[in-house]
């Protein structure tokens, strides 16, 4: 079964407004998925990090963030109701998925268990915007090694099988250099020129 990520762009205001309120984390875009990288997955939180050649982990990680802002934090969580509908859960159910060690109870302001963490959603954390570019750059890197030997023992083959310019087999492999990940680092550093702290928050799903 494949796994994806659910990431967020959340940004903070470094001063407080309206006379002293802080609005604390919001989110920027919603829900993105910068797309299916089992290495990135596995720098980012150590998920998918399988066999001889598993990779560093820089960042250990967190878990859900206390002060996550509202989409995240309303996206990884089911309401719970005895009320027979698609977008809630019921007590015995939610009860069922905590006791399995799936989910988490969130409560009310009395203590109360109001909603249950989603049952498919783990490895949860965040990364600062240096800490999301280090893993970045670290991801490129390797990408540049695991291309360049693609590349050889595509030539190789290219060689050995005589195969000929107008087969498609003789073009080289492309390089993976996840677009959608870079730009991602980018909405997070133009946050920070414009005077705000960003992170990303994220968990994944299988």
């Amino acid at each position: 079964m494949g796994c994806d990520i659910h990431l967020y762009i959340e940004y903070k205001s470094k001063k407080t407004e309206f006379d002293g309120y802080d609005p604390g984390w919001q989110s920027f875009g919603g829900s993105i998925n910068p797309g299916r990288n089992y290495a990135m997955f596995a720098l980012m939180a150590d998920v998918r990090n399988y066999g001889d050649d598993k990779l560093p982990v820089l960042v250990k990680r967190r878990g859900m963030p206390d002060d996550a802002g509202y989409t995240a934090t309303d996206d990884i969580r089911i309401y719970i109701s005895d009320v027979p509908s698609s977008r809630y859960v019921s007590t015995e159910t939610a009860k069922s998925w905590v006791k399995s060690g799936s989910s988490k109870f969130i409560n009310d302001k009395e203590g109360n268990p109001m909603w249950v963490t989603d049952p498919d959603a783990h490895s949860h954390s965040w990364l600062t915007t240096s800490e999301f570019e280090s893993i970045l750059n670290k991801y490129l890197e390797l990408q540049s090694v695991w291309h360049k030997k693609r590349v050889e023992e595509h030539n190789k083959m290219v060689k050995e099988e005589n195969i000929q310019p107008d087969s498609w087999a003789y073009a080289p492999p492309s390089s993976n250099d996840e677009p959608e990940y870079q730009v991602v680092l980018t909405i997070l550093k133009r946050f920070e020129e414009l005077g705000y702290d960003a992170r990303v928050v994220f968990w994944f799903d299988n």
